[in-house]
């Protein structure tokens, strides 16, 4: 979903899941790097082209490949 959603927003983000999603057309992606990304804090507000990547980690037994082990 934290991939997904980005993608719905047309930000074409770079992710990295592990197993099969149903809404995303494959398990991994580049992204588009030219994306402006806004950086504001308090004292500045500015922006730079920086790459939205989303990673995905499963610390249990439910990606595909661990089944068989």
């Amino acid at each position: 979903m934290c991939a997904w959603m980005p993608s719905q927003a047309g930000l074409s983000p770079g992710y990295f899941i592990e197993g099969i999603p149903k809404n995303l057309p494959m398990s991994a992606s580049p992204g588009e790097k030219h994306k402006k990304i806004f950086l504001i804090d308090r004292t500045d507000s500015s922006s730079c082209s920086l790459p939205l990547f989303v990673i995905e980690g499963d610390e249990y037994n439910a990606v595909y490949w661990q089944k068989s082990l």
